[in-house]
């Protein structure tokens, strides 16, 4: 991390690296660049074509994620070809399945993958992902990964999530042809009603506790040109009011009594 120039914020920027070479990906709706980098790490690289707000909804969400306690990949600011990119390091040995038999939830289901282990982690995202009208967490937008004992989840892709769907956000619930809608209510076919209403809430704490100096220290960490000064002053005074509080607690209660799933 380097220090801020004089004149820009006092706060750290963001860790960045250089890209080696890069390959693009195929198969998902906003494919990523996977870049090898000069720490020795691979990454999934997103720039600002076609989407000017993608680089900063993505490090931003993973950021926030972090702060209310959602695991995601390590993410870094990616110096591709002279373009500040957002990076996501590539997520090896998870259980994404190159087959229908080898799916996480189609093992999970089958008992190779102990469920309970991951509906603790799966509430969690849940909550998060309604809070920043994240619409496309499909299936294979959660990681599963094995650990030293049993399995765990990690949160990536927040590509359609955020400004991406204008700001403010948008009402809650999500609309059902939403990925993130389709995704949950399968999952629930599947598994029943696992979700823990106790890791919603704990998300749901940590978002309103998070500061606005905090969020501002996430906006800071980014290059200027991912956020105009008029939008992020559009954030700050909108997660200083009082429809930020409310959207929350419309997760937490809209989880609660099942208007939001």
């Amino acid at each position: 991390m380097g220090k801020a120039k004089v004149g820009q914020s006092p706060y750290l920027i963001g860790i960045s690296v250089e890209t080696l070479w890069c390959v693009q990906s195929t198969g998902t709706a906003d494919p990523p660049m996977i870049c090898r980098c000069d720490d020795g790490s691979e990454y999934a690289v997103k720039g600002a074509i076609p989407n000017p707000s993608l680089p900063h909804q993505e490090y931003f969400c993973a950021r926030l994620g972090e702060l209310a306690g959602i695991n995601s990949p390590p993410i870094r600011i990616v110096k591709n070809n002279g373009q500040d990119c957002f990076g996501s390091r590539w997520e090896s040995g998870v259980e994404t399945g190159t087959g229908p038999v080898d799916f996480w939830w189609v093992r999970a289901h089958a008992g190779d993958i102990d469920f309970s282990l991951l509906a603790p982690t799966l509430s969690r995202i849940l909550a998060f992902d309604l809070f920043v009208h994240n619409v496309d967490r499909h299936l294979r937008n959660y990681i599963v990964r094995k650990q030293n004992f049993g399995h765990t989840v990690i949160a990536m892709d927040y590509s359609q999530a955020w400004l991406w769907n204008g700001f403010p956000l948008p009402p809650i619930p999500l609309h059902s042809s939403a990925k993130t809608v389709i995704a949950l209510r399968f999952l629930l076919k599947l598994f029943g009603h696992f979700i823990v209403q106790a890791q919603v809430e704990h998300v749901c704490k940590k978002l309103t506790e998070i500061k606005s100096s905090q969020i501002l220290q996430i906006i800071h960490e980014q290059p200027a040109s991912w956020l105009t000064k008029s939008r992020k002053d559009d954030i700050i005074s909108w997660w200083e009011s009082a429809d930020r509080l409310a959207r929350i607690k419309q997760v937490e209660e809209g989880i609660k009594n099942g208007s939001c799933l």
